[in-house]
């Protein structure tokens, strides 16, 4: 994937926690995927991994990682492309500009490092409905019943070292804390569409 255009696009990711998902869908109408996580910056492989489950009209991310900066604000963003057929070739960040691709990015959810630098984080998203209050950079989520048609990538933001008294800004905001520290996409996991 492309990482020369910032995740705001120059304008500018689930099992194991997830285990709710056998009661928001039946076992029998979902799909498994799994994906190695990479750095955004250039696509190289690392050890952790995430999962998506797909449901019709919902997407379960469980991602488990490592290598993140120690004592570090980190968000997690979904971005969705609804017709990943307009894309370029895979899906990446210059197809956010496009808008045959229907893109989103939405906020997933947030991890706090400690010295471990490990982070574990899971994530869901209903087709049609962002939660109340959620962040939006772009587009208005995963369109209704696309589950299984979406391309998706689950991003983690750096937000920079954990600010006292600044911590629910950077963990709940796009540029949450970024007055102070430098922030930056830092890795990424994504999964192709079951179903053109």
């Amino acid at each position: 994937m492309k990482s020369s255009i910032s995740f705001v696009m120059t304008v500018g990711l689930a099992i194991a926690g997830v285990c709710g998902v056998n009661s928001a869908a039946n076992a029998a109408d979902t799909t498994f995927q799994a994906a190695d996580m990479m750095w955004f910056s250039n696509g190289q492989v690392l050890p952790g991994a995430g999962t998506l489950v797909r449901g019709e009209n919902d997407l379960w991310a469980h991602l488990d990682t490592t290598r993140l900066a120690k004592n570090a604000a980190h968000t997690v963003w979904w971005a969705i492309f609804n017709e990943p057929s307009a894309c370029v070739d895979m899906c990446d960040f210059d197809d956010l500009s496009i808008p045959e691709t229907r893109a989103s990015i939405v906020y997933a959810g947030s991890i706090v490092t400690g010295d471990d630098r490990n982070g574990q984080v899971s994530a869901h998203l209903t087709g049609g409905e962002i939660p109340v209050g959620a962040p939006v950079q772009l587009g208005s989520g995963l369109e209704e019943y696309n589950g299984n048609h979406a391309a998706v990538v689950v991003i983690i933001r750096s937000h920079g070292r954990v600010l006292s008294g600044h911590v629910a800004e950077q963990i709940g905001s796009f540029d949450g804390g970024c007055d102070i520290n430098v922030c930056a996409d830092v890795q990424m996991v994504g999964f192709p569409p079951i179903m053109h």
